[in-house]
């Protein structure tokens, strides 16, 4: 009986990886995103006219909020991966106590 309480650890672990993958192929390519898009200030790619200088203002400044914003899903996202990280090892260490406590159980029958 208390064998068919088990969860395969290997696919939580599993998972958990794809997870890890996912996460970090998301925070790459946003790391990528702000990398590529960033540029040289003394060679920047708009013109030095007027509607340039207003170009560059807003750019800088939607760039400048990307990154942040950039920066605070990265955090975002490490959180998830602790909180299912412990989420799988809680779970794990209550199935054990599960199965042991079905099977003491069982013995006293």
């Amino acid at each position: 009986m208390p064998e068919h309480l088990k969860v395969d650890h290997n696919q939580f672990a599993a998972g958990e990886q794809g997870l890890v993958d996912l996460l970090e192929g998301l925070i790459g390519g946003m790391r990528e995103y702000i990398e590529g898009s960033s540029f040289n200030p003394q060679d920047p790619p708009w013109g030095t006219d007027v509607y340039g200088k207003q170009f560059e203002v807003a750019y800088l400044d939607t760039h400048k909020k990307l990154t942040e914003a950039v920066l605070g899903m990265e955090g975002a996202l490490a959180n998830v991966l602790e909180i299912t990280s412990a989420s799988r090892k809680n779970y794990l260490t209550a199935q054990e106590d599960a199965v042991i406590t079905v099977g003491n159980e069982g013995r006293r029958s």
